[in-house]
């Protein structure tokens, strides 16, 4: 009796099992982003969906659903999209529990979720609009990492990362927005301090600065202010989402691994002058 067509049809099999497994710097990893129904946010999720990861899609407008549908159709992986308002803590424990709950383990987490009101001087600045900035764009940061980690620190010796995005309005002045740049400073700080208090444990923590980006944001920004806007900016452009999913993307990767407690600055050279 010959064993060899067995054989071969075991090998096919195998074969083919490989060439289908998931590729891409992110195969297989778990990824929570927020803000990702639009701009920079939806970029990543795209981004690291063609990378091969899994994805909790989060947003607090409902575009977090088309997010989620974008990226079935460039990546292998799942993608569950999750409403979530990120300045309240419930509902971001309810967003780390999803990843738990359809992942089993939670791999990356970006903190993208983040807003800016019209421009005061800070003896203009209605208290409300201070508040809700900074519930928004710092104290949704600490909500994130604190219940992310404990799920991180599962994963042992594989760790996690964690990118928070900043801004050059966190390290540099900018005229009137007093709230943003607090609580963009806040970020980079808060960033510094956890991963100096993770950094044993295989817990990255970076944070993302980005210039002006090519955003529907921007798109509403009078094209009268272009020119001044442009001439700030060495390279001469206006960052693309892909620039700043590029340096995301190598964050959340195994690639970065030695790296943690950085700002990385995407601005065209910007902040050098």
């Amino acid at each position: 009796m010959s064993f060899r067509p067995l054989t071969n049809s075991i090998a096919r099999r195998t074969f083919s099992s490989k060439v289908q497994a998931p590729q891409g710097r992110l195969a297989g990893k778990s990824i929570i982003v927020t803000g990702a129904g639009s701009g920079i946010g939806r970029g990543l999720v795209l981004r690291f969906a063609k990378e091969g990861a899994n994805v909790i899609v989060s947003d607090v407008t409902g575009a977090e659903e088309e997010t989620a549908k974008l990226a079935k159709d460039v990546g292998p992986g799942k993608f569950i999209p999750f409403k979530c308002d990120v300045s309240n803590v419930e509902a971001v424990q309810g967003l780390i529990k999803a990843a738990q709950t359809n992942y089993g383990r939670l791999d990356g987490l970006v903190n993208n979720a983040g807003i800016n009101l019209a421009p005061h001087p800070i003896h203009e600045l209605p208290e409300d609009d201070f508040e809700k900035v900074i519930a928004v764009n710092l104290k949704s940061v600490y909500y994130g990492m604190k219940y992310a980690i404990p799920l991180m620190l599962k994963n042992g010796e594989q760790g996690g990362s964690i990118i928070n995005m900043a801004s050059i309005g966190g390290l540099r002045a900018t005229p009137q927005i007093p709230a943003y740049a607090a609580s963009k400073g806040g970020v980079v700080m808060m960033g510094r301090q956890v991963a100096l208090d993770y950094a044993t444990k295989n817990i990255r923590v970076n944070s993302v600065c980005p210039g002006p980006v090519h955003t529907p944001m921007i798109d509403a920004v009078s094209p009268e202010l272009y020119p001044s806007l442009m001439a700030q900016i060495p390279i001469g452009r206006f960052a693309s989402v892909d620039d700043v999913a590029s340096i995301c993307t190598w964050l959340a990767s195994d690639e970065s691994k030695y790296f943690t407690g950085y700002e990385y600055v995407v601005d065209g050279g910007r902040i050098c002058q």
